[in-house]
């Protein structure tokens, strides 16, 4: 059984173009998080529920289809690392069927990226937002517990990063 290929970094503008573009490199279906999420609540926005239903609501609903989407092969997800976080429960069952893949940045470098998102409403991005110290706390944890692959994108082009993903994918 072929697995899947979750993508994560703290700065996810970076872990969607990268997974994206793996899967077109790797002819395996793309899987947004976010965006299946926005999906199925058409058409009401992440923002529009936060402000009716609140995070915890977001968050249930964050974990079922994280959960359900589990269960599919051939993919490549990007995955919010905050998401992952909060359902450590679910590690045994990603760790099942998938490669986790932790592209990494200087943690200060990866705090400033993830406060300049852009395409976040405000409340999506205070949804998402993390203070540095639990941003360094979730990526040690998550690290520690889930991932398979840390590659240090420092430096890194697109291009470079792709390749480097490639090779260590060919090596396993």
């Amino acid at each position: 059984m072929r697995k899947n290929l979750i993508v994560i970094c703290y700065n996810y503008s970076l872990s969607r173009r990268v997974a994206s573009m793996l899967s077109e490199k790797l002819d395996m279906r793309f899987f947004d998080m976010l965006d299946m999420f926005k999906f199925h609540n058409m058409p009401n926005t992440l923002a529009d529920i936060l402000k009716v239903n609140g995070k915890e609501f977001v968050d249930k609903k964050m974990r079922s289809i994280l959960k359900d989407e589990l269960d599919f092969s051939g993919v490549v997800f990007v995955v919010d690392a905050k998401v992952l976080g909060q359902n450590s429960d679910l590690y045994d069952k990603i760790k099942e069927n998938n490669i986790v893949l932790l592209l990494k940045n200087d943690i200060k470098s990866e705090y400033v990226e993830r406060e300049r998102i852009t395409f976040l409403s405000p409340e999506e991005k205070n949804y998402f937002s993390l203070e540095i110290d639990e941003l360094a706390s979730l990526e040690m944890n998550i690290e520690k517990q889930l991932v398979d692959i840390v590659l240090q994108v420092d430096n890194l082009n697109l291009s470079q990063i792709i390749d480097e993903i490639s090779k260590i994918l060919i090596d396993r």
